[in-house]
């Protein structure tokens, strides 16, 4: 399903920002939701991700040991701009996302799903997301 996007950003950070949440303490109800996205799908990293003006700001986490991340150094942004799922098979093939500093550099995002996170008045406020890493190659003795 495809969400309607807010052509008033304006409006989207006032759906957000209403829910005084941006640079809370952790919560058990969100760090469960976070465990239970990365167990059921069997990913190492998993994230509540909130999106204000100028940072993905992870409520809950997964994987990671940052808290926020400039909105340029990921995914989220994307999914929350097409207003529906965002699925990455191979982020080193998608011409977006090639450069990007967590596909080149730690963590090394390969792959990469989200959900966006809409609230009333159909405001995208974040993304519910998981990544795989890169997988080590490992060279065998033969």
């Amino acid at each position: 399903m495809i969400f309607p996007v807010s052509k008033n950003e304006t409006m989207r950070l006032e759906a957000l920002y209403q829910y005084d949440i941006i640079d809370t303490e952790p919560e058990q109800d969100f760090d469960d939701l976070a465990s239970l996205a990365a167990l059921l799908c069997d990913t190492p990293i998993a994230l509540i991700s909130l999106i204000d003006s100028n940072r993905q700001w992870f409520k809950a986490k997964v994987g990671l040991d940052c808290q926020e991340m400039p909105l340029d150094g990921g995914f989220c942004q994307t999914c929350l701009q097409q207003g529906d799922v965002l699925i990455i098979p191979d982020t080193l093939a998608d011409q977006r996302f090639s450069t990007a500093n967590v596909v080149i550099s730690a963590p090394h995002i390969r792959f990469y799903a989200g959900l966006p996170l809409v609230v009333s008045g159909q405001q995208i406020i974040g993304t519910l997301c998981i990544a795989l890493l890169k997988t080590l190659e490992i060279a065998s003795g033969s």
